[in-house]
């Protein structure tokens, strides 16, 4: 049967992955990891059979789908390192359970609400923990999910050297085009703001 780690490879590419438990990885990640940033791209697509390379599926013949989340961390290894990690998914099971748990407890009414770009996300390795299903006994890996959607804006003030801005800040009397993040800004960030957000950040920023 295909297991989480088995999908974690079969899709890893493009960023690192967050969490390395290779046999031959200088360092396997262990309880108490974390890995947190600004989220700069979601995807939730169907996994790949690690064995096969075939699109997987479930008995019933419905395909295995999982959340494929990339954050920009400020964690780097060498000079060839952007600081991107990704976070695996998938969207069934118990760690679904938690994903829910976590959008639930940052007061979100759905999920669209914080998996998008720039909202901060913070993925904790917990550990080995077993389960049961109708098939019996498992163990799988356990994450714990943080959003802090009010974070964007104070991660965009800290990139450029500002003070932390309240979403309640006096709006400019002149605003720039919002859709154009201001020079210094990373994109990501901007994109995952609501317009309020940009002008108090572009008040504040202004007073420099």
């Amino acid at each position: 049967m295909t297991s989480f780690d088995d999908i974690d490879k079969a899709l890893a590419g493009g960023s690192k992955s967050a969490f390395t438990f290779k046999d031959d990885a200088p360092r396997q990640s262990q309880p108490g990891d974390k890995v947190r940033g600004p989220i700069v791209n979601v995807d939730y697509k169907q996994t790949t059979d690690y064995n096969t390379g075939e699109p997987a599926v479930f008995p019933s013949g419905d395909p295995k789908m999982q959340f494929v989340i990339t954050i920009q961390t400020d964690q780097k290894i060498d000079d060839g390192d952007d600081g991107q990690r990704t976070v695996f998914i998938p969207g069934y099971g118990d760690r679904k359970t938690m994903l829910m748990a976590a959008i639930r407890e940052c007061g979100a009414a759905k999920g669209s609400d914080v998996l998008r770009p720039g909202i901060d996300f913070e993925v904790e390795y917990v550990g080995q923990q077993s389960g049961k299903s109708s098939a019996g006994s498992y163990t799988y890996r356990a994450y714990k999910y943080t959003f802090r959607p009010d974070a964007a804006v104070d991660a965009a003030a800290d990139a450029l050297g500002g003070e932390v801005i309240s979403q309640q800040a006096p709006q400019p009397a002149a605003v720039e085009d919002l859709s154009i993040a201001p020079e210094g800004t990373p994109a990501a960030l901007w994109s995952g703001m609501t317009d309020e957000q940009k002008r108090a950040f572009l008040v504040a920023t202004a007073k420099k």
